[in-house]
Protein backbone atom coordinates (compact mmCIF):
# COMPACT_ATOMS: atom_id res chain seq x y z
CA UNK A 1 0.00 0.00 0.00
CA UNK A 2 1.53 3.19 -0.89
CA UNK A 3 0.75 7.04 0.59
CA UNK A 4 1.52 10.30 -0.93
CA UNK A 5 4.32 10.61 2.24
CA UNK A 6 7.03 7.86 3.21
CA UNK A 7 6.47 8.33 6.49
CA UNK A 8 3.26 6.89 6.59
CA UNK A 9 4.40 3.36 7.50
CA UNK A 10 2.82 0.19 9.94
CA UNK A 11 4.06 1.66 13.76
CA UNK A 12 4.63 -0.76 16.84
CA UNK A 13 1.41 0.16 18.95
CA UNK A 14 -1.80 -1.01 17.00
CA UNK A 15 -5.30 -0.44 18.42
CA UNK A 16 -8.86 -0.40 17.27
CA UNK A 17 -10.98 3.16 17.26
CA UNK A 18 -13.41 3.44 20.06
CA UNK A 19 -17.46 3.20 18.52
CA UNK A 20 -17.77 6.10 20.14
CA UNK A 21 -14.40 7.32 19.63
CA UNK A 22 -13.79 11.04 17.51
CA UNK A 23 -11.53 10.30 14.37
CA UNK A 24 -9.15 12.76 15.21
CA UNK A 25 -9.00 12.13 19.28
CA UNK A 26 -8.13 8.57 17.83
CA UNK A 27 -5.12 9.56 15.76
CA UNK A 28 -3.99 11.61 18.49
CA UNK A 29 -4.29 9.07 20.93
CA UNK A 30 -2.19 6.78 18.67
CA UNK A 31 0.21 9.47 17.58
CA UNK A 32 1.09 10.05 21.61
CA UNK A 33 1.14 6.22 21.96
CA UNK A 34 3.64 5.64 19.48
CA UNK A 35 5.73 9.24 20.16
CA UNK A 36 4.69 11.02 17.80
CA UNK A 37 3.57 14.75 18.18
CA UNK A 38 0.39 15.82 15.84
CA UNK A 39 2.27 18.38 14.07
CA UNK A 40 4.11 15.09 12.85
CA UNK A 41 1.09 13.53 11.97
CA UNK A 42 -0.52 16.84 10.32
CA UNK A 43 2.54 16.98 8.11
CA UNK A 44 2.46 13.56 6.97
CA UNK A 45 -1.06 13.34 5.74
CA UNK A 46 -2.25 16.91 5.24
CA UNK A 47 -0.28 20.25 5.81
CA UNK A 48 2.27 21.21 8.54
CA UNK A 49 -0.30 23.94 10.04
CA UNK A 50 -3.42 21.96 9.69
CA UNK A 51 -5.21 21.96 13.01
CA UNK A 52 -7.53 18.62 12.13
CA UNK A 53 -6.84 15.26 10.20
CA UNK A 54 -9.10 16.10 6.71
CA UNK A 55 -11.82 12.67 6.18
CA UNK A 56 -9.56 11.19 3.13
CA UNK A 57 -6.91 10.62 5.40
CA UNK A 58 -8.53 7.39 7.49
CA UNK A 59 -6.64 4.97 5.15
CA UNK A 60 -3.45 6.25 6.23
CA UNK A 61 -4.62 6.08 9.59
CA UNK A 62 -5.34 2.67 9.53
CA UNK A 63 -2.38 1.55 7.84
CA UNK A 64 -0.18 3.45 10.61
CA UNK A 65 -2.13 2.57 13.58
CA UNK A 66 -3.90 -0.60 13.14
CA UNK A 67 -7.74 0.44 13.13
CA UNK A 68 -10.32 -0.26 10.28
CA UNK A 69 -10.29 2.34 7.60
CA UNK A 70 -14.24 2.57 7.11
CA UNK A 71 -14.54 2.82 11.30
CA UNK A 72 -11.91 5.98 10.94
CA UNK A 73 -13.35 7.56 8.50
CA UNK A 74 -17.51 7.56 9.98
CA UNK A 75 -15.86 9.34 12.84
CA UNK A 76 -13.92 12.36 10.90
CA UNK A 77 -15.61 14.96 9.60
CA UNK A 78 -16.30 15.32 5.38
CA UNK A 79 -16.93 18.43 4.42
CA UNK A 80 -18.51 18.69 0.72
CA UNK A 81 -20.97 20.84 -1.82
CA UNK A 82 -24.50 19.41 -2.42
CA UNK A 83 -27.12 21.77 -4.22
CA UNK A 84 -24.72 24.26 -4.06
CA UNK A 85 -24.30 24.67 0.05
CA UNK A 86 -21.88 23.49 1.85
CA UNK A 87 -22.50 20.33 4.05
CA UNK A 88 -20.85 17.90 6.90
CA UNK A 89 -21.09 14.12 7.34
CA UNK A 90 -20.29 12.61 10.42
CA UNK A 91 -20.85 9.76 12.53
CA UNK A 92 -23.03 8.49 9.43
CA UNK A 93 -25.33 11.52 10.33
CA UNK A 94 -25.62 14.55 7.67
CA UNK A 95 -25.28 17.75 8.75
CA UNK A 96 -26.62 20.92 6.69
CA UNK A 97 -25.46 23.56 8.71
CA UNK A 98 -21.25 23.11 8.82
CA UNK A 99 -21.70 25.26 12.25
CA UNK A 100 -23.39 22.34 13.75
CA UNK A 101 -20.07 20.05 13.50
CA UNK A 102 -16.85 21.14 15.67
CA UNK A 103 -13.88 20.17 13.35
CA UNK A 104 -11.08 22.29 14.12
CA UNK A 105 -11.81 23.77 17.62
CA UNK A 106 -12.71 20.41 19.87
CA UNK A 107 -14.16 20.71 23.21
CA UNK A 108 -13.90 18.23 25.81
CA UNK A 109 -15.12 16.57 29.58
CA UNK A 110 -11.66 16.36 31.44
CA UNK A 111 -13.35 13.38 33.55
CA UNK A 112 -13.77 11.18 30.87
CA UNK A 113 -10.48 11.60 29.37
CA UNK A 114 -9.28 10.51 32.81
CA UNK A 115 -11.34 7.50 33.35
CA UNK A 116 -11.44 6.41 29.59
CA UNK A 117 -8.39 7.62 27.82
CA UNK A 118 -10.15 8.54 24.61
CA UNK A 119 -12.04 11.59 22.87
CA UNK A 120 -15.89 11.13 22.37
CA UNK A 121 -16.67 11.69 19.05
CA UNK A 122 -19.96 13.12 20.09
CA UNK A 123 -18.28 16.02 21.55
CA UNK A 124 -17.16 17.56 18.13
CA UNK A 125 -20.91 18.03 17.82
CA UNK A 126 -21.52 21.86 18.64
CA UNK A 127 -24.51 21.66 20.80
CA UNK A 128 -23.24 18.86 22.68
CA UNK A 129 -21.86 21.16 25.20
CA UNK A 130 -22.81 19.04 28.51
CA UNK A 131 -21.16 15.48 30.05
CA UNK A 132 -24.45 13.75 30.48
CA UNK A 133 -22.22 11.31 32.55
CA UNK A 134 -20.56 13.51 35.00
CA UNK A 135 -23.16 16.24 34.98
CA UNK A 136 -20.65 19.45 33.90
CA UNK A 137 -20.31 21.83 31.03
CA UNK A 138 -17.47 20.72 28.39
CA UNK A 139 -14.72 22.70 28.22
CA UNK A 140 -12.63 24.17 24.68
CA UNK A 141 -10.17 26.31 26.79
CA UNK A 142 -7.20 25.40 29.08
CA UNK A 143 -6.32 27.06 32.49
CA UNK A 144 -3.65 29.20 30.68
CA UNK A 145 -5.78 30.95 28.45
CA UNK A 146 -5.18 28.60 25.53
CA UNK A 147 -7.90 27.49 23.18
CA UNK A 148 -8.36 23.93 23.40
CA UNK A 149 -6.68 22.00 19.85
CA UNK A 150 -5.79 18.97 18.63
CA UNK A 151 -2.34 20.33 18.29
CA UNK A 152 -1.24 19.63 21.60
CA UNK A 153 1.06 16.85 23.41
CA UNK A 154 -1.86 14.20 24.00
CA UNK A 155 -5.11 14.18 24.98
CA UNK A 156 -5.16 15.31 28.26
CA UNK A 157 -2.06 17.85 27.52
CA UNK A 158 -2.15 21.10 26.71
CA UNK A 159 0.43 22.90 24.40
CA UNK A 160 1.73 25.00 27.56
CA UNK A 161 2.21 21.78 29.16
CA UNK A 162 -0.81 21.85 31.58
CA UNK A 163 -2.71 18.67 32.64
CA UNK A 164 -6.25 19.58 31.16
CA UNK A 165 -7.65 17.16 33.74
CA UNK A 166 -5.95 19.19 37.08
CA UNK A 167 -6.26 22.42 35.98
CA UNK A 168 -9.20 23.27 33.89
CA UNK A 169 -12.30 24.78 35.88
CA UNK A 170 -15.78 22.78 35.18
CA UNK A 171 -19.30 24.40 35.69
CA UNK A 172 -22.31 22.62 36.54
CA UNK A 173 -24.63 21.52 33.83
CA UNK A 174 -28.65 23.23 33.24
CA UNK A 175 -30.87 20.46 33.66
CA UNK A 176 -32.44 21.54 30.28
CA UNK A 177 -28.93 21.75 28.46
CA UNK A 178 -28.51 18.47 30.13
CA UNK A 179 -31.87 17.13 28.50
CA UNK A 180 -30.80 18.36 25.17
CA UNK A 181 -27.46 16.59 24.89
CA UNK A 182 -29.12 13.40 25.70
CA UNK A 183 -31.36 14.07 23.10
CA UNK A 184 -28.39 14.62 21.10
CA UNK A 185 -26.39 11.12 21.98
CA UNK A 186 -29.90 9.03 21.58
CA UNK A 187 -30.22 10.66 17.77
CA UNK A 188 -26.70 9.73 17.09
CA UNK A 189 -26.40 6.88 17.88
CA UNK A 190 -27.47 3.53 15.49
CA UNK A 191 -31.39 3.07 15.31
CA UNK A 192 -31.22 -0.61 15.94
CA UNK A 193 -28.71 0.29 19.48
CA UNK A 194 -30.59 2.88 20.75
CA UNK A 195 -31.94 2.30 24.19
CA UNK A 196 -33.45 5.74 25.12
CA UNK A 197 -31.73 7.84 27.94
CA UNK A 198 -33.20 11.24 27.67
CA UNK A 199 -33.70 13.11 30.98
CA UNK A 200 -36.69 14.58 30.42
CA UNK A 201 -39.84 12.14 28.69
CA UNK A 202 -40.79 15.24 26.82
CA UNK A 203 -38.20 15.43 24.22
CA UNK A 204 -39.31 12.10 23.19
CA UNK A 205 -41.31 13.59 20.42
CA UNK A 206 -37.93 14.27 18.53
CA UNK A 207 -37.22 10.48 18.95
CA UNK A 208 -37.81 9.98 15.26
CA UNK A 209 -36.24 13.01 13.62
CA UNK A 210 -32.95 13.72 11.95
CA UNK A 211 -30.23 14.61 14.58
CA UNK A 212 -29.72 17.78 11.88
CA UNK A 213 -33.41 18.95 12.07
CA UNK A 214 -33.10 18.44 16.22
CA UNK A 215 -30.08 20.79 15.81
CA UNK A 216 -31.84 22.80 13.98
CA UNK A 217 -34.91 23.44 16.08
CA UNK A 218 -32.78 23.69 18.97
CA UNK A 219 -30.20 26.56 17.54
CA UNK A 220 -33.37 28.36 16.67
CA UNK A 221 -35.51 28.24 19.70
CA UNK A 222 -32.53 28.71 21.94
CA UNK A 223 -31.72 32.25 20.09
CA UNK A 224 -33.61 35.57 20.22
CA UNK A 225 -35.32 35.81 16.66
CA UNK A 226 -34.74 40.26 17.33
CA UNK A 227 -30.96 38.82 17.45
CA UNK A 228 -31.04 38.54 12.93
CA UNK A 229 -32.36 42.25 12.82
CA UNK A 230 -30.24 43.93 14.79
CA UNK A 231 -26.65 43.50 12.70
CA UNK A 232 -25.56 40.62 14.99
CA UNK A 233 -26.31 37.87 12.50
CA UNK A 234 -22.78 37.02 12.34
CA UNK A 235 -22.63 36.06 15.74
CA UNK A 236 -25.57 32.86 15.05
CA UNK A 237 -22.77 31.51 12.52
CA UNK A 238 -20.05 31.33 14.86
CA UNK A 239 -19.23 28.41 16.97
CA UNK A 240 -19.75 29.31 20.28
CA UNK A 241 -18.15 28.22 23.64
CA UNK A 242 -19.29 25.08 25.07
CA UNK A 243 -20.74 27.77 27.84
CA UNK A 244 -22.83 29.91 25.44
CA UNK A 245 -24.21 26.61 24.09
CA UNK A 246 -25.13 25.60 27.30
CA UNK A 247 -27.52 28.61 27.46
CA UNK A 248 -28.74 28.35 24.08
CA UNK A 249 -29.51 24.70 24.87
CA UNK A 250 -31.16 25.75 27.93
CA UNK A 251 -33.31 28.39 26.86
CA UNK A 252 -34.56 25.98 23.73
CA UNK A 253 -34.89 23.39 26.32
CA UNK A 254 -37.39 25.84 28.34
CA UNK A 255 -39.17 26.92 25.21
CA UNK A 256 -39.74 23.50 23.72
CA UNK A 257 -41.55 23.05 27.30
CA UNK A 258 -43.93 26.10 27.47
CA UNK A 259 -44.46 24.44 23.67
CA UNK A 260 -45.58 21.28 25.27
CA UNK A 261 -47.68 23.29 27.70
CA UNK A 262 -50.24 23.75 25.69
CA UNK A 263 -50.50 27.55 27.59
CA UNK A 264 -50.20 30.85 25.26
CA UNK A 265 -47.93 29.09 23.19
CA UNK A 266 -48.71 31.70 20.07
CA UNK A 267 -46.09 33.89 22.40
CA UNK A 268 -43.67 31.48 20.02
CA UNK A 269 -44.91 32.83 17.19
CA UNK A 270 -41.52 35.22 16.65
CA UNK A 271 -39.83 31.69 15.81
CA UNK A 272 -42.22 31.21 13.17
CA UNK A 273 -40.42 32.39 10.48
CA UNK A 274 -37.00 30.14 11.14
CA UNK A 275 -39.15 26.94 11.72
CA UNK A 276 -40.92 26.98 8.18
CA UNK A 277 -37.39 27.44 7.12
CA UNK A 278 -36.38 24.73 8.49
CA UNK A 279 -39.93 22.45 7.70
CA UNK A 280 -38.83 24.06 3.62
CA UNK A 281 -35.44 21.95 3.85
CA UNK A 282 -36.61 18.93 5.87
CA UNK A 283 -36.19 15.74 3.28
CA UNK A 284 -37.99 12.93 5.79
CA UNK A 285 -41.42 12.46 6.33
CA UNK A 286 -40.75 12.30 10.27
CA UNK A 287 -39.00 15.90 10.05
CA UNK A 288 -41.67 17.39 7.98
CA UNK A 289 -44.29 16.06 10.35
CA UNK A 290 -42.94 17.17 13.34
CA UNK A 291 -42.21 20.67 12.46
CA UNK A 292 -45.97 20.87 10.84
CA UNK A 293 -47.00 19.79 14.42
CA UNK A 294 -45.12 22.33 16.12
CA UNK A 295 -46.56 25.07 13.25
CA UNK A 296 -49.93 24.18 13.75
CA UNK A 297 -49.05 25.22 17.34
CA UNK A 298 -48.10 28.93 17.12
CA UNK A 299 -49.70 30.03 14.00
CA UNK A 300 -53.41 29.58 12.60
CA UNK A 301 -51.89 28.69 8.79
CA UNK A 302 -49.05 26.25 9.31
CA UNK A 303 -47.05 24.72 5.69
CA UNK A 304 -48.28 21.95 4.03
CA UNK A 305 -45.58 19.43 4.03
CA UNK A 306 -44.15 18.11 0.71
CA UNK A 307 -45.10 14.25 0.05
CA UNK A 308 -42.38 11.88 0.77
CA UNK A 309 -44.27 8.77 -0.16
CA UNK A 310 -47.40 8.75 -1.97
CA UNK A 311 -48.13 5.41 -0.70
CA UNK A 312 -47.67 6.54 2.98
CA UNK A 313 -50.40 6.98 5.40
CA UNK A 314 -51.53 10.36 6.62
CA UNK A 315 -50.17 12.22 9.45
CA UNK A 316 -51.67 13.61 12.22
CA UNK A 317 -50.34 15.85 14.93
CA UNK A 318 -47.69 14.70 17.01
CA UNK A 319 -49.67 16.96 19.58
CA UNK A 320 -52.98 15.60 19.59
CA UNK A 321 -54.19 13.84 22.57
Amino acid sequence: MKFAHNDTFPYPFVDEIFHDEDGVGYALRMAQANALSFHQLATFLASPGHCYLPYCSAPALGFMFGGTPEFIARALVRRHFEAGITVADFAEHRFSRPKHVRQSRPQICPFCLLERGHARASWSVTMMCCCTEHKVCLIDQCACGRSISWRRRSLLVCECGRSLGDTTPVHLATKGALAICSQIEYLLGPAHFRLHSSLDSDLAIFDDVSVDTFLRVVWALGHSPCQSRRGTQHILHAIPTPSEAMLTADEAYNRIKHLLSRRNVASLHRWTHQLISIHEEAVTLPDQRLLSSILARITPRPPVARRIDRNGPVQSSLFEE
